[in-house]
C-alpha cells in the first residue's frame, strides 16, 4: 500500500514538472535591451536641455501617430488586405486611478525590428527612410516627422513609457510587440498577444498630474493639433445616474426606484479647424477669409481685416502663407514692437510649431496675424526652435515682398482716377474707390516709417506708400483716414513742382503742423511758391537722413544752413545791406559765443529778423530733442547730439536796420590794432537785442534753450522799457491798498463808530427830500389764483 502511494506521488510530481516546463516554453521570456553608446546622455539632454516646454511632448507624440496614419494609408492603396479599418484616427485618453495617459493610433505599427531601430537608437527616424524609399511619390511630402528624437519627449512628464504595437505588411498584421524603459540606460520588449488591431499604443506613467485633467489635455490637443488632416479625439468621462432594475414578488407594495452612479466614456472630436491656407486662393470666398480670420486672430471688437494676402511658394522651399492686413493697431503695438513675438503663426505640414516667431517677418511688420506652413523647413530637433538657414530667409524676403505689393495694390486702388475733364463727369461704370488704405495708413504709419528707416534691401518699394502733410493741404486739421487721404505722397510732391525752375522738393520739421508753419525757415519757400512737406513726425527726421532724392529729384531740408531756394519768373529778393552785414555778423558772433558756430546774412528770409537752423552734417532740433531725451543717454555723448547751430540774419528787416545803425555809432571811430582780430564794441542795449534774437529764432526753430530764467529777464526789461516809454508824460495814478476792518459784533460796532447812527440818520433825511413822482399805469397783469397780490409795470411820470 505505501509503495503504491509512493508511486502515485511519484507519477504526479513528474507530470506536473512536465507541464511547468511546456508552460515555461509557452510564456516568452522578457528581452532586455542596452540603449546604444552615449543614448543615456542623449537622453538627459533631451529631458533637461533640449525642450523649454514640456507641453511639447503632445505635439511631438501626436505627429508621431499621424506620421503612422499617412504611411497605412499609403500602403492601403497597394495592399488594402492588410488594413483592418479605414478609420484612421489618434485617441487620447486618461486613467485617472492608473496615473496613465494614452495616445493611441491604428496607423502602420511598428515590427519588433522597427522597434529596436527605432526606440533603441536616438536620432533613428522610420519616417526619414520611408520617405526616402517614396521619394517621389506624393504620400512622401505629406509626413511630418524627420527626427527620431521626438517619441522620447514623453520622458519630459513620465517616468516610464511602454509602447504595444503591431505592425501591418503586406501579407496581413504581424506580431505584436510591447517596449518599455525607465529612460535609465535599459529597455525591454516582449510579445504583447493582447493587441488585436494594428496601429501603435503609447502609454505614459506620469510624474506630472495635471496632464490627466480633461481641460488641460483639450487646451493642448486644441493648440498643437487643430488643423491635422486626420481627425484627433479625446476621451471624456460623464456621470450619470442610472436606474437599478428591482424585481417584485406578486403582491409586494412598488418599491421607490434605485438609481446608481455610472461612469460613460465618450469621443471628442478636437481638430475640426480647416486649415483654409491650404486651399486655393480662387475657391475660397471672402467671407470664409474673414471668418476664419476673427475665429482665430480677432481680438474683441476690433474689426475685420482690410485685405489680406495668400499664396503657395514652391522652390528651394517650398510654403504657403496666408497673411492678414489689419485695420486697427493694438493698443501696445508701438511700446512692445521691438521685443514683439509676431502675430504669425508657424506650421509643418499642419502641425503646429510656434507662434512665438520673430524671424519671418521685421520687425515693422510685425502687426500681421496670419499662418505660413512649411512643407521642408529645416527646424531643429525639438521643432520649437528655428535654425538660422537659408530657407528661413528666402520665406522672410518672399513674405516682404508680397506684403508690401498688396499695400501698393491698395495705395493705388485708393488714389482718384483721373477722367477727362472735358466731359466733367466720371463714367457710370467706374467702379468705386477702395479707401482701405487710408484706414491702414493712420493706424501703421509709423511702422512703414520705421521700415524705410531699417530696411534699406526694401525702401524704395516703402517710400511710395509713405503720405505727409503739406503747405498745400489741410490734412493736420483732421484725424484717422479722412486725414491720410488728404496727405500727399513723395510722387506727388515731385509732380506739382514747376519743373522750369524747381529742380528739388522740400521739407521742414517740427513737433506739430502750427510749430513747421510759423518757423522762419518756411516763409521764405512759401512765398516764392515752393510747397513743402510738413514733417511733424519724429521718425521723419531720421528717415530723411536715408532719403536723398526720389525719383532723380533731390529731397532737401530747409532746417540745414546749406540749402538754398530757387527763385521763380519775375521773383525779387529784398534782403540787402551787404555793407553793414559783416559788422553785424561779427558782433552776433561775438556776443553768442559758442551758442553758434556762425553768424550769417540769409537770402532765404522775408519777413522774419532772423532764423537758426543746423550746420549739414549736424542733427536738426527735433533729432537734438529726441536723442537728449534718452533717459540712459552717455554724458560723453553730448557733443554728437548737440546740434551745429548757424544763425542766419535778415538785414532788410528793420531789427536789423536798428542794430546795424547803433553798432555803426558806436564803432565809428575805434580802429582795430594790427596783428589782432577786430573786435566791434556795442552797448548793454544791442547785446541783450542780440541775445534776443537768438532766443526767439531758436524758440521758433524748435530748439532747447540753456537760459530760459535769463531769456524771461531780457523779455521783461524790453516789456518794462516798452510801457515806461508808453506812459511817458502821464499821471499813472498809485493804487492804494484799502484799509481792513477788524471783525466784531453789533454792540461793539456801536461802541467803536459813535458817528454810525447819525450818518443813517441824515442819508434817512436826504431820502425823505427826494420829490412824489406821479405813476401812470400802463399795464395790469392779471390776478394769480396763488398769489396775494398784484403785480403792476409802472413808468414814472416825473
Amino acid at each position: 500500500m505505501g509503495g503504491k502511494l509512493l508511486l502515485t506521488i511519484a507519477l504526479v510530481v513528474a507530470l506536473l514538472g512536465c507541464t511547468l516546463a511546456q508552460e515555461a516554453e509557452a510564456v516568452p521570456a522578457v528581452e532586455t535591451h542596452e540603449f546604444e553608446a552615449q543614448t543615456e546622455r542623449l537622453l538627459e539632454i533631451i529631458v533637461h536641455s533640449l525642450y523649454s516646454n514640456k507641453d511639447i511632448f503632445v505635439r511631438e507624440l501626436v505627429s508621431n501617430a499621424v506620421d503612422a496614419l499617412e504611411k497605412a494609408r499609403f500602403f492601403a492603396l497597394t495592399a488594402s488586405d492588410a488594413v483592418e479599418s479605414s478609420d484612421f484616427g489618434v485617441r487620447v485618453y486618461a486613467d485617472a486611478e492608473a496615473s496613465t495617459l494614452t495616445i493611441e493610433d491604428n496607423g502602420i505599427g511598428m515590427s519588433k525590428q522597427e522597434l529596436l531601430t527605432n526606440l533603441g537608437t536616438i536620432a533613428e527616424s522610420g519616417t526619414l527612410k520611408f520617405k526616402e524609399a517614396m521619394e517621389g511619390n506624393e504620400v512622401s511630402d505629406q509626413l511630418i516627422g524627420q527626427f527620431g528624437v521626438g517619441f522620447f519627449s514623453g520622458y519630459l512628464v513620465a517616468d516610464t513609457v511602454t509602447v504595444e504595437t503591431r505592425p501591418m505588411t503586406e501579407t496581413g498584421l504581424g506580431e505584436a510587440w510591447r517596449w518599455s524603459s525607465d529612460a535609465k540606460g535599459q529597455y525591454s520588449m516582449e510579445p504583447c498577444p493582447e493587441v488585436t488591431r494594428q496601429g501603435t499604443r503609447v502609454i505614459l506613467s506620469l510624474n506630472d498630474e495635471k496632464y490627466l485633467e480633461e481641460a488641460t489635455l483639450r487646451d493642448l490637443l486644441t493648440h498643437y493639433c487643430e488643423f491635422l488632416q486626420f481627425p484627433v479625439y479625446l476621451q471624456t468621462l460623464t456621470e450619470t445616474e442610472v436606474e437599478v432594475q428591482t424585481e417584485t414578488e406578486e403582491g409586494e407594495d412598488e418599491v421607490e426606484p434605485v438609481y446608481e452612479t455610472e461612469v460613460v466614456a465618450e469621443w471628442d472630436h478636437i481638430n475640426e479647424g480647416t486649415a483654409l491656407w491650404l486651399r486655393d486662393p480662387t475657391e475660397v470666398t471672402d467671407e470664409e477669409y474673414i471668418e476664419f480670420y476673427r475665429q482665430n486672430f480677432a481680438r474683441s471688437g476690433e474689426p475685420d481685416p482690410l485685405s489680406w494676402v495668400h499664396f503657395k511658394a514652391n522652390g528651394d522651399v517650398d510654403y504657403t502663407a496666408l497673411l492678414y492686413i489689419p485695420a486697427e493697431a493694438e493698443s501696445d503695438y508701438y511700446t512692445e514692437m521691438n521685443r514683439a513675438a509676431g502675430h504669425i503663426t508657424l506650421y509643418v505640414r499642419r502641425v503646429f510649431v510656434s507662434d512665438d516667431v520673430t524671424e519671418l517677418v521685421p520687425d515693422y511688420l510685425s502687426f500681421l496675424p496670419g499662418v505660413v506652413d512649411s512643407d521642408s523647413l529645416p527646424i531643429n530637433l525639438s521643432r520649437e526652435m528655428l535654425q538660422e538657414s537659408r530657407a528661413m530667409g528666402t520665406i522672410r524676403r518672399r513674405l516682404v515682398k508680397k506684403v508690401l505689393a498688396k499695400l501698393a495694390d491698395m495705395a493705388d486702388d485708393a488714389v482718384e482716377t483721373e477722367w477727362d475733364e472735358a466731359w466733367g463727369e466720371r463714367d457710370e461704370e467706374e467702379e468705386e474707390r477702395d479707401l482701405s488704405f487710408f484706414t491702414f495708413y493712420a493706424a501703421f504709419a509709423k511702422a512703414l516709417k520705421l521700415g524705410a528707416i531699417t530696411d534699406e534691401r526694401n525702401r524704395s518699394k516703402i517710400l511710395p506708400l509713405l503720405r505727409f502733410h503739406t503747405s498745400e493741404t489741410e490734412s493736420h486739421l483732421t484725424k484717422g483716414p479722412k486725414a491720410a487721404e488728404a496727405m500727399r505722397s513723395l510722387a506727388d510732391l515731385v509732380a506739382a513742382r514747376d519743373t522750369e525752375w524747381q529742380e528739388a522738393v522740400y521739407f521742414a520739421t517740427g513737433a506739430s503742423v502750427a510749430e513747421i508753419r510759423g518757423s522762419p525757415v518756411v516763409e521764405a519757400a512759401l512765398s516764392r511758391g515752393i510747397e513743402v512737406a510738413y514733417l511733424d513726425d519724429p521718425l521723419d527726421d531720421f528717415l530723411f537722413q536715408h532719403v536723398e532724392d526720389y525719383e532723380d529729384v533731390p529731397v532737401l531740408s530747409l532746417m540745414k544752413q546749406d540749402t538754398t531756394l530757387p527763385m521763380p519768373p519775375g521773383y525779387e529778393d529784398g534782403n540787402g545791406q551787404e555793407a553793414e552785414s559783416s559788422l553785424v555778423e561779427q558782433y552776433m558772433a561775438q556776443v553768442l559765443g559758442s551758442k553758434v558756430v556762425r553768424v550769417e546774412t540769409s537770402s532765404r528770409l522775408s519777413g522774419s529778423p532772423s532764423m537758426l537752423v543746423s550746420s549739414s552734417h549736424s542733427p536738426t532740433a527735433t533729432q537734438e530733442r529726441l536723442l537728449a531725451a534718452q533717459a540712459m543717454q552717455d554724458p560723453r555723448m553730448e557733443y554728437f547730439y548737440k546740434s551745429q547751430r548757424v544763425l542766419e540774419v535778415n538785414m532788410s528787416h528793420p531789427i536789423l536796420h536798428g542794430l546795424a545803425a547803433a553798432l555803426h555809432s558806436v564803432n565809428m571811430d575805434t580802429e582795430a590794432e594790427e596783428d589782432e582780430p577786430a573786435v566791434v564794441m556795442g552797448t548793454p542795449g544791442t547785446e541783450r537785442a542780440v541775445h534776443v534774437l537768438y532766443e526767439m529764432a531758436a524758440l521758433q526753430s524748435g530748439y532747447v534753450l540753456d537760459e530760459y530764467g535769463a531769456m524771461a529777464t531780457r523779455v521783461y526789461g524790453l516789456l518794462e522799457e516798452t510801457l515806461a516809454e508808453e506812459t511817458k508824460g502821464l499821471e499813472v495814478p498809485v493804487p492804494v491798498a484799502e484799509e481792513e476792518w477788524p471783525e466784531m459784533d453789533s454792540e461793539e460796532e456801536e461802541e467803536y463808530y459813535p458817528e454810525a447812527e447819525a450818518e443813517a440818520e441824515a442819508e434817512a433825511d436826504e431820502y425823505d427830500a427826494i420829490p412824489d413822482m406821479d405813476l401812470e399805469i400802463v399795464d395790469v397783469i392779471p390776478e394769480a389764483e396763488e398769489e396775494e397780490e398784484e403785480d403792476m409795470v409802472f413808468v414814472a411820470d416825473l
